[in-house]
């Protein structure tokens, strides 16, 4: 059975929420992380700093709870700045996501209402055929006007190839001097044109049989003369083609106004660019929020030399005779109290090792997800920019695109593979074509003919996919639903 386009966008956004959402609760388990690891090393130096009472003198315990906070201080102010960091980076992505979810909400409404204007339009169509068809001279009159146009854009072609055949011609007439010698000195016209002595008679008429003039010059003048005769005759039909296709014009805007299809026209076009809009609008909030994934993942992945230094320091000082005396002495002694504390310290080491741990397992996942992510909304701009959730859109039967996603989230096939078999399977419902199908001036006929796709010789058929023919806006292969013009749409 086939899904139709709109489903098929739905599954695809349900995939971009769901990673999106384990992409925060990923973010959030790696602060909780390191809220853990810094609670637990406030604990570990409360630890020492007793230790540091119970058994050194008074002067080196200070010294030894002195020193301890203050590289600790180094380490929690780096620890802390870039905490900041990332929080003022996350808030940045969060406001993106806020504001790209109350476009995504304005997008579904002006979708659902182009939807509906297509179908009305649609129906209009329809009713303005069967009118037409109905009137007594119109049948005739569209089809001698549909004879004469195709028969004036073949016309057209015809002079175009002929003006470029005669073009390389009289290129070569021209390059060759003795015959333009004869040309320009008007040979072979009466005088006074040509009046010359019987010596130069006899000259030009040696040179006039070497280049075979008498011929030539009749090719010659042929092909001179004829672009003009021929821009005029095509000129005279073009006129009369004009003045039947401006009858059919007359009659086909009479019916298209009483149906009120011109309004639903302008209406359809105003949605068409809003909706344009509100697409690019989510594509810059889009692209400002990998900016911040990008910038947040250079952050957990550098420590900057200050980092370093100050971690350096505080693993010397762990590691200096003061920290190593005070472990020995607690060993060597019956009280509990040191034992206790010294224990606790060692379940702290390992506590926070494994904290550490897990937080690099946490960024690692969280920036897989953010990958994936990236590829999937790519996915579905991609969709969105050729119309596909349109109501004329659908996919054949057998294509399943819950298994291609998954595919992609398993990481089996790319998103460009992924996108490749979409648009392969993606189909568009033919629209009701109109009666009307060619233009009084060749280029356009009312702003109405093209529009809903119909075919001449000089008028394609319509087989691009925006929404059903409102829009076009500037993607010129069938995405978008700007413009106004309503020129190729059927996604809709």
């Amino acid at each position: 059975m086939s899904i139709s386009g709109s489903d098929g966008e739905s599954k695809i956004r349900g995939k971009v929420n769901e990673l999106q959402s384990k992409q925060n609760s990923l973010s959030t388990q790696l602060t909780n992380y390191e809220n853990k690891i810094d609670s637990l090393m406030n604990e570990r130096e409360r630890c020492l700093s007793n230790l540091a009472l119970i058994y050194l003198p008074e002067l080196d315990a200070k010294s030894v709870e002195t020193t301890l906070k203050q590289v600790q201080a180094q380490v929690k102010d780096v620890f802390r700045q870039k905490q900041a960091l990332r929080e003022s980076l996350e808030g940045q992505m969060q406001s993106a996501l806020n504001d790209k979810g109350l476009l995504e909400s304005r997008l579904a409404v002006v979708t659902d209402q182009l939807n509906q204007k297509a179908e009305e339009r649609d129906a209009i169509v329809e009713k303005v055929n069967a009118e037409l068809a109905g009137r007594d001279e119109y049948p005739q009159l569209n089809a001698t006007a549909e004879v004469k146009g195709k028969e004036l854009a073949e016309n057209k072609t015809t002079l175009e190839q002929f003006k470029a055949d005669a073009k390389k011609k009289l290129e070569a007439y021209k390059s060759n001097e003795l015959f333009m010698y004869l040309v320009n000195r008007q040979f072979g016209k009466p005088a006074p044109l040509y009046n010359h002595g019987r010596l130069v008679r006899n000259w030009d008429r040696a040179v006039a049989r070497l280049v075979n003039f008498e011929e030539n010059k009749k090719n010659y003048d042929f092909l001179m003369m004829m672009p003009e005769l021929m821009d005029a005759e095509l000129e005279r039909r073009q006129s009369a083609y004009k003045e039947v296709a401006s009858k059919v014009e007359a009659m086909v805007k009479e019916v298209q106004e009483s149906y009120g299809l011109p309004k639903v026209m302008k209406e359809g076009a105003s949605l068409g660019d809003e909706r344009e809009k509100i697409l690019q609008r989510i594509k810059q909030k889009e692209e400002a929020y990998q900016r911040c994934t990008q910038d947040r993942k250079e952050l957990d992945t550098t420590k900057g030399e200050y980092y370093e230094k100050a971690v350096k320091r505080i693993k010397d000082f762990l590691k200096g005779d003061s920290i190593a005396d005070l472990k020995r002495m607690a060993k060597e002694t019956p009280d509990s109290r040191d034992d206790a504390l010294v224990n606790r310290m060692e379940q702290i080491d390992t506590e926070v090792r494994n904290f550490k741990d897990n937080a690099k397992e946490t960024i690692a996942a969280r920036d897989a997800v953010s990958n994936k992510l990236d590829g999937l909304n790519s996915i579905l701009n991609n969709y969105r920019s050729k119309d596909y959730e349109g109501s004329r859109s659908y996919f054949e039967s057998g294509f399943d695109m819950d298994s291609l996603i998954a595919g992609y989230l398993l990481g089996r096939i790319t998103n460009t593979s992924v996108w490749s078999q979409i648009e392969a399977n993606q189909r568009f419902k033919p629209k009701p074509r109109p009666s009307y199908s060619y233009d009084s001036d060749s280029s356009s006929f009312g702003g109405f003919s093209s529009g809903f796709g119909g075919s001449s010789s000089h008028h394609s058929s319509s087989s691009s996919s925006s929404f059903g023919g409102f829009g076009g806006g500037s993607h010129s292969s069938g995405g978008g639903f700007g413009g106004g013009s309503f020129s190729s749409g059927s996604g809709f």
